[in-house]
């Protein structure tokens, strides 16, 4: 059985200390060590803050995404058949941060962030004292009305690294969330009954490009791995056993097209070889901005998952995989 991770984030002076550790926060602000004015510059130009929300409801995959990237802001939206690998619905919302999108420091109690264009929303909230982040899109041929219900779920994970001096990055991530709600695409509508889902909340700065891969693995089994080292290092890879997170060995991922992840299938391990996970994708999108050698991209890969992980056997487990280049 791998080791528990530890429930204190920082150390006997109040510091953070680089690692992953069990629970969540409600708020993080990280202030402005150099001053308001330099803050605000590199709020601007390094500051990025995003929710990310995803679940699988049979053949149906969901992730919905609010970003504030310091210079623009993006809401992203996908629905896909894992069945066929199609597209049901997708939505992309620009705009500008603290204008038509807004993603602050409030991650737990009293959470509000948004995205809306004319005609278009997309809205992640929990009230204080509510157990559940409601999730609400709204366009002209896709709503989604859901509830991610922290109830009854596993211990969350709070990762905290610095990538430099003065530049620090904190994440959280929240798995087997009950997922309740609808999902109508034109006039076809899902219930989502008896649905697990995973929510990742990030908030740092993020000095230079950077590019990695993640794996979430869905269902009675859950696990987190990812390749990027820079955040919590080779402890960011969680696998929960009996509703408790525990420490990974630093993962290893071969793709067959890394800066395309396409249909091929992935092959997933932790260090010590205790996870060995082949992910077979089923439905895939990828997202690309800028022109050139300042374009970044993100893929979403939802697919299935076989293989061990940690003496358990993973036999077709729903997952969402994901490959990303963040230059700006």
């Amino acid at each position: 059985m791998f080791p528990l991770v530890p429930s204190r984030p920082t150390n006997e002076e109040g510091r953070a200390l680089v690692g992953v550790y069990a629970g969540a926060l409600d708020e993080v602000r990280w202030g402005y060590p150099s001053g308001w004015l330099w803050g605000q510059v590199r709020r601007a130009l390094t500051r990025k803050r995003w929710f990310q929300a995803s679940f699988v409801s049979g053949d149906l995959g969901v992730v919905v995404r609010i970003a504030d990237q310091g210079l623009f802001g993006v809401a992203e939206v996908w629905v896909a058949d894992l069945s066929t690998g199609h597209t049901f619905a997708e939505l992309s919302l620009p705009g500008v941060p603290l204008a038509n999108v807004k993603v602050g420091p409030v991650a737990g109690n009293g959470t509000d962030a948004l995205a809306f264009l004319p005609q278009h929303r997309v809205r992640r909230r929990r009230a204080d004292g509510d157990s559940a982040w409601e999730l609400l899109v709204n366009a002209p041929a896709l709503t989604i009305e859901a509830r991610l219900d922290a109830r009854g779920a596993p211990t969350p994970v709070t990762i905290i690294g610095e990538s430099a001096p003065g530049d620090g990055v904190l994440s959280q991530r929240l798995v087997g969330l009950g997922v309740s709600g609808r999902v109508r695409v034109r006039s076809e509508t899902r219930e989502l009954a008896t649905t697990t889902g995973t929510l990742e909340y990030v908030n740092g700065f993020f000095p230079h490009a950077l590019s990695w891969s993640s794996a979430a693995l869905l269902g009675e089994r859950a696990a987190y791995l990812s390749d990027l080292g820079c955040l919590g290092g080779p402890s960011e890879n969680v696998a929960w056993a009996d509703a408790l997170p525990r420490g990974l060995a630093e993962a290893r991922f071969a793709l067959p097209e890394p800066a395309r992840p396409g249909r091929g299938p992935w092959s997933i391990a932790s260090a010590d070889d205790r996870v060995r996970l082949g992910f077979t994708p089923r439905a895939v999108r990828v997202i690309t901005r800028g022109f050139g050698p300042v374009a970044s991209s993100h893929a979403w890969v939802f697919g299935r998952f076989s293989g061990s992980c940690d003496g358990a056997v993973v036999s077709e487990a729903a997952g969402l995989c994901e490959a990303r280049d963040l230059k700006w």
